[in-house]
């Protein structure tokens, strides 16, 4: 039965309102709003700024209903606010790619065939036939991995690769041997295994990239509902290549203290306490994302309708203060309930601590009750006290 919904200012169709499966005629989840809504702010700052923009072109492998595609014509080019030289979307069904057509030019008044192309196959495939794209976006049900490789080789110099997984599960450390297998790393079932799990998929994504002399540095990354989600800036030389890898170590969880450190190797004591520390990684351990393309983000999704506006800022202040802390490289955080069950104290407020450490803390947006630090835990214990 067909259905009509409105996300953003975008109106468009499905045929199913039933449970979100993988197997639906028509695949939409609307908690993915979100997803798309960041979409739109990164285009928006890719295409920023007075000077020469680059040749923009979309490529969409899973578009499904056509929704994400509808959205950037009708919330983007349609306004004016993007040029892109063209979106190509793609979708495994045939029933999916009908809707697609019909959504898109709902929206624009006209199927464009110069600037919008829809095909029928297989998501791999369709990158691989294709001559590359500087934005592509992999946003599949369950894990990205099926799709990187051709992913990797498609995204071009200067471009973004856009990766989801909902996987959660795996890369969070419910099921450690499926971390393993599909993720080449070890979880951490801790108050950090959120940004534990976006930093191995971070890692297994730059891996395949390497492979073909692509160094793919996250200017974005966010773990929030049911997902993980990471936009990569591509880089293509030796050089920036050589360095990423330098930065895949472990990180060390001591559940004594709750002292974190990183290390290049998957073993060791705590520095603070000395007590033998729980390993996780391999994972990426620089900065998960890129301060300034951030702020542009921000300033960009003012352009956007007011409620979309409203959510993208809330979400974005707090990892434009997370940069400050990224850009030390700091990973993890301090959980406040798990340090007040560890000194039998009363949790105190993510507000209060913060003006407490001042330039040695910010939030994080991946967990409202804790903060990320410089600070060792000794340290950071003095300066609670003082």
């Amino acid at each position: 039965m067909e259905q009509q919904r409105t996300e953003g200012t975008t109106v468009f169709f499905t045929d199913s309102d039933e449970h979100i499966t993988s197997g639906m005629p028509v695949f939409y989840n609307p908690v993915m709003k979100l997803n798309r809504d960041l979409t739109l702010a990164v285009l928006l700052a890719m295409q920023s700024g007075d000077g020469q923009k680059p040749r923009l072109t979309i490529g969409l492998p899973m578009e499904a209903s056509g929704m994400r595609a509808a959205r950037i014509l009708h919330e983007l080019v349609v306004p004016g606010y993007l040029s892109p030289d063209i979106i190509a979307l793609n979708d495994l069904s045939e029933h999916a790619a009908a809707f697609a057509r019909k959504n898109i030019a709902h929206n624009i008044g006209k199927f464009d065939q110069a600037l919008v192309n829809v095909s029928v196959d297989e998501a791999s495939t369709f990158l691989r036939k294709s001559p590359g794209f500087s934005y592509i976006d992999i946003d599949p049900f369950g894990t990205p991995n099926p799709f990187l490789d051709s992913a990797a080789q498609r995204i071009s110099r200067g471009g973004i690769l856009a990766v989801t997984a909902t996987d959660t599960s795996a890369l969070a450390g419910t099921y450690p041997a499926a971390t393993a297998r599909k993720y080449w790393a070890i979880p951490s079932r801790t108050w950090v295994m959120h940004e534990v799990g976006l930093r191995i998929l971070c890692r297994k994504v730059q891996l395949i990239g390497a492979q073909y002399e692509k160094a793919l540095l996250p200017v974005l990354s966010v773990a929030t509902d049911h997902y993980y989600r990471i936009f990569f800036l591509c880089d293509r030389s030796h050089a920036p290549v050589k360095d990423m890898l330098k930065l895949h170590k472990f990180l060390h969880v001591c559940k004594s203290c709750l002292q974190l450190s990183v290390s290049a190797a998957n073993w060791g004591e705590c520095p603070s306490c000395g007590t033998r520390v729980i390993g996780a990684g391999p994972l990426w351990a620089g900065p998960l994302h890129d301060a300034m393309f951030v702020q542009t983000m921000r300033a960009e999704s003012k352009k956007l309708d007011a409620k979309t506006a409203k959510e993208l800022d809330a979400l974005l202040a707090v990892i434009e203060d997370e940069c400050r802390m990224d850009g030390k490289n700091v990973v993890g955080f301090v959980d406040l309930h798990e340090l007040s069950s560890l000194l039998k104290t009363e949790a105190q407020r993510t507000e209060t601590v913060l003006a407490k450490l001042g330039v040695h803390a910010c939030r994080t947006h991946i967990n409202g009750h804790s903060v990320k630090t410089d600070l060792s835990m000794p340290e950071f214990l003095a300066m609670m006290k003082k």
